[in-house]
């Protein structure tokens, strides 16, 4: 999440179970220049990015699949950064909902007032 002076955060991105927060990680980077935020309750892994680094230099295939995820949730973002200058805030809460739906496999979505 982009942080602004004022601490405020801005959401750039939604990511559930089957994808990874904090990319995109450089080539040989340290650490995710975004702050990540869970909403929902569940269960996270917290990666360092040395381990990701190594795990891609030995696993060919993991490096491929990171190769095709990177751009795609770039893509991602982007069309989310659209979609909120774009739309009205009813449309935005549907989106909202429907994603939250979408990455709680059909649970109950909890919601805080």
């Amino acid at each position: 999440m982009p942080r602004f002076e004022g601490g405020e955060g801005v959401e750039a991105t939604v990511v559930g179970h089957e994808g990874l927060a904090g990319m995109p990680l450089p080539p040989g980077g340290t650490r995710a220049v975004l702050h990540a935020v869970v909403r929902m309750p569940g269960r996270g892994l917290h990666l360092r990015a040395g381990l990701l680094n190594g795990a891609t230099e030995r696993l060919p295939g993991l490096r491929r699949l990171l190769t095709r995820y990177v751009p795609a949730r770039h893509v991602h973002s982007t069309q989310l950064a659209a979609s909120n200058r774009r739309h009205g805030i009813v449309q935005r809460l549907a989106r909202t909902l429907l994603t939250a739906h979408a990455h709680a496999d059909g649970r109950m979505v909890p919601m805080d007032a």
